[in-house]
């Protein structure tokens, strides 16, 4: 599926397919707005959403990984390797 069929479906469906068959990348929260991506098949859904009003108010898909740069920022991983283990640190 590309993001323009992606676009052509109904509400009922992105919510159907973003949630589940996407792969949740990262949230971040700005006010009271709460925004996560989703990686769903080839493209990105970001889903916004309102926690005064306690609803989804968009859903924007984008294939474009310049519009990434906004969750690049929020998470650091460290790889430690120790013998036949391999730890990730989030920072």
């Amino acid at each position: 599926m590309t993001v323009e069929q992606f676009n052509k479906l109904s509400t009922h469906d992105k919510y159907d397919l973003t949630f589940n068959h996407g792969v949740f990348i990262e949230y971040f929260i700005n006010g009271n707005q709460r925004f996560a991506l989703y990686s769903v098949y080839m493209f990105y859904v970001e889903v916004a959403y309102c926690t005064t009003e306690n609803k989804i108010k968009e859903l924007t898909s984008f294939d474009d990984g310049g519009f990434l740069g906004k969750y690049s920022f929020f998470k650091k991983f460290y790889l430690i390797s120790q013998p036949k283990v391999t730890i990730f640190h989030i920072i």
